[in-house]
């Protein structure tokens, strides 16, 4: 088999085609549970912890937060590391 053929084949088996359209499948997103998760958007870390949005919007807003990472104007949060520092946390 020549280098043009396995792409070919490979890139027959990345797309499958709904028969009937033409169209690409759509393949089913898979649901991950919050605690699995690594980065947690603002709404999602509210949920895990209890917390409310606001009170987590004015913890993060330091440019020194341990716990966020900024991608753009979306803050995620670390969730080991705010756990971490939950734990250690005294008053908030």
């Amino acid at each position: 088999m020549d280098e043009r053929n396995s792409f070919q084949d490979f890139s027959n088996r990345a797309i499958e085609l709904n028969q009937t359209t033409g169209h690409p499948k759509r393949r089913m997103r898979t649901e991950v549970p919050i605690y699995q998760k690594g980065l947690l958007t603002l709404e999602e870390a509210a949920e895990y912890t209890g917390l409310g949005v606001n009170k987590l919007r004015s913890m993060s807003n330091g440019e020194d937060c341990p716990f966020v990472l900024w991608n753009g104007t979306k803050r995620m949060f670390k969730r080991r590391k705010l756990d971490a520092y939950l734990d250690d946390a005294y008053s908030i």
